[in-house]
């Protein structure tokens, strides 16, 4: 019996009627929309047109969905007279019958539909004979004679599961004709609007190989610590493990994403031409940028993110991964190549990454404090102390409390990664304060290793003046709230480029930090009394 089908852990959501994305409206200029889901992204490689989901702990089959840019979670809410779905829980509701139930009932079937576009048919080879295979590969693209098997597509629909208000089973649709200016809303289901067209189909792409995209500039570093360099051998472009300094111009790549789910195209800039899996095992740089205005399906990779290293593959159809590993043979040494018989990321294929970049700052960081997300909250005694009181007469005593207050800050990047060296970032501290609020706090500037945890530790004493009734012993204890909280943030990133030293300022909206703090400080008493205590007889 085949395995049951999920989401991605990491996805966009591409309308089949309208050929949009389903984006996160982030612009608070109308509050009618703001915080919805709406049919109008234009892309996949933005944080507001990714979403994550995370599998039910106590219900089969059932997800909680939530928005990458502020990882907050999918929820009914009545705005008007109709219900909406706004990503604005901030943690998942598994109870079916609580109002705030993120609960969500993915609805999927997978089909594999014959493609007729060219543009997405394996390419094959034609090559003069055995010699030439390794030296004068001729790329060319099938049209109609293509016999690639067809990439399965899955589908989507979402049901709303939770009972409460408006109701389980409901489905999350698009009302009117709104077209791409339709939010996501919820009406009441039947069996019929679970399989016709009702405009809230969706096509699943799949990000869960490499859930945040690479920088646009790279270099590559081999299993054997040389960097992955442009080379002419025999007037053909080979990619070889060949340089020792990550400056040496000849080891700058550019990353692009063309749009397909996973794809991504590669470039060694100084040779100016695109990798090519021209299938004679050898990945070379051939295509000029002329060629690239419609990216041959030969210049196609995929990447999966393996923990601190990475593996690429040429794209298939099928999903089929067969990973580009270092190569030694027929006179070429440490060469780019790919083995269609290695399925697995083996020592030679494993790759790291590292940016183009001598140096970084990270400034113009703009909070997003309406979007803050407060959570994993719990209540703390930071401090006790007593006071005892075994006089027939009140008193007041003043006590002195003493703890430790820890606070921890990160930096990071919802869309793209960030590789391999030190920034300087100037950006305030978001902490939370009375009532849960977020305020921005005093500012840092220095070094810091994008997404690591700053923590800091300040031992404070503070005192407490308490009145202590005859007889008693009063138990006085400092208690604090303690919660995390997501802030996202657009930055402005300017970095000296190790190609040519110039700057490349650029302006980002995936901005996350991440911040935990203990805040409503209070102070809680207690009282005892006191037991009588018992005189010694008196001796005879």
């Amino acid at each position: 019996m085949p395995g049951a089908i999920h989401l991605p852990c990491c996805f966009a959501l591409k309308s089949e009627r309208h050929e949009n994305y389903l984006r996160y409206v982030h612009e608070d200029t109308d509050e009618t929309t703001y915080g919805q889901l709406q049919l109008n992204g234009e892309d996949a490689v933005n944080p507001f047109t990714r979403f994550d989901s995370e599998p039910s702990q106590l219900h089969e089959g059932l997800v909680h969905i939530r928005c990458r840019y502020n990882r907050k979670y999918w929820v009914p809410r009545q705005r008007g007279g109709g219900w909406w779905i706004v990503a604005d829980a901030h943690e998942p509701e598994e109870d079916l019958d609580s109002p705030n139930c993120t609960l969500i009932k993915p609805i999927i079937s997978v089909t594999n539909p014959k493609d007729d576009d060219a543009a997405t048919t394996k390419p094959a080879v034609k090559v003069k004979d055995d010699d030439a295979a390794a030296t004068e590969p001729v790329v060319r693209v099938k049209d109609d004679d293509a016999t690639t098997e067809p990439v399965n597509v899955m589908t989507v629909r979402f049901v709303h599961a939770g009972n409460a208000q408006p109701g389980k089973d409901t489905r999350m649709t698009f009302s009117g004709d709104s077209g791409t200016a339709a939010c996501m809303c919820v009406v009441v289901s039947d069996a019929k609007h679970e399989h016709d067209d009702g405009g809230d189909a969706f096509t699943v792409l799949n990000f869960a190989r490499s859930p945040r995209r690479l920088p646009r500039f790279l270099v590559f570093k081999g299993h054997n610590d040389l960097y992955l360099s442009g080379v002419t051998i025999n007037d053909t472009n080979y990619l070889q493990f060949s340089a020792s300094d990550p400056g040496d111009p000849t080891v700058v790549h550019e990353i692009r994403y063309p749009g397909r789910e996973g794809v991504v195209i590669v470039r060694n800039i100084h040779l100016d031409r695109y990798w090519a899996d021209t299938q004679g095992q050898w990945i070379l740089a051939l295509y000029t940028p002329q060629e690239m205005q419609r990216p041959p399906v030969a210049s196609w990779f995929t990447t999966v993110d393996v923990k601190d290293y990475f593996a690429i593959s040429p794209y298939d159809m099928s999903g089929t991964l067969y990973f580009l590993k270092n190569v030694t043979r027929d006179d070429f040494t440490n060469c780019l190549n790919v083995d269609f018989w290695n399925r697995t990321i083996t020592a030679d294929a494993r790759i790291r990454v590292e940016e183009a970049v001598l140096d970084r700052e990270i400034y113009n960081v703009e909070y997003r404090l309406r979007e803050a997300r407060v959570y994993d909250t719990s209540v703390l005694t930071m401090a006790t102390t007593a006071a005892v009181n075994d006089t027939s007469r009140e008193n007041t005593k003043r006590l002195t409390l003493a703890y430790e207050e820890s606070e921890m800050s990160t930096w990071d990047a919802t869309l793209e990664l960030k590789f391999g060296f030190q920034s300087r970032i100037r950006a305030g501290f978001p902490k939370l304060g009375l009532g849960a609020t977020v305020n921005i706090s005093a500012e840092f500037f220095g070094a810091y290793n994008w997404g690591e945890t700053m923590e800091k530790t300040v031992s404070h004493e503070v005192e407490y003046e308490v009145t202590v009734p005859p007889k008693t012993k009063v138990t006085v204890s400092l208690i604090a709230t303690r919660s995390a909280v997501d802030v996202p943030f657009n930055y402005r990133q300017r970095d000296i480029m190790s190609t040519d030293g110039g700057a490349r300022d650029v302006a980002m909206t995936d901005g996350l930090y991440t911040g935990i703090n203990s805040y409503n400080f209070k102070f809680q008493t207690t009282e005892e009394k006191l037991k009588a205590r018992r005189l010694a007889p008196t001796p005879p």
